[in-house]
This record gives structure tokens, sequence and C-alpha cells, in this order.
């Protein structure tokens, strides 16, 4: 179970990273959202969510890794 969820956490970090930093290089494409700050900080909440758990994970749950 350890890795099924560091594997989670990472994908989504991945996934929350390419978004903003879509966001980031073309910012014109996105049409449908005409408030990019609100989205962009939407994403690296979720970012920072995932990366804090992944850290938790990593620091306290540490022993589980086999």
């Amino acid at each position: 179970m350890y890795r099924a969820l560091e594997a989670k956490y990472e994908s989504e970090i991945l996934r929350y990273k390419v978004t903003v930093d879509n966001y980031f290089e073309n910012p014109t494409a996105i049409g449908e959202h005409p408030d990019l700050i609100d989205e962009m900080d939407k994403y690296i909440e979720k970012l920072a969510t995932s990366q804090g758990n992944l850290d938790t994970l990593r620091t306290v749950f540490l022993r589980y890794n086999n």
C-alpha cells in the first residue's frame, strides 16, 4: 500500500505541475478560465497538498516502504 500511495502522490504532483506550467507558457490557450490567477492558485494548492502528503508518507511511514 505504501508504494501505491507514493505513486498516487507523485502522479498528482506531476499532473498539477504540468497544468501550471502550461498556464505559464500559454495563458491565451486557456479560454474557458477567465480568471487565470485563481485557476493557477487552485492547482498550486492541490500540488502543495499532494507534496505534503508525499513528504508525510516518506517521513512518518517510511518503515512501511518494503
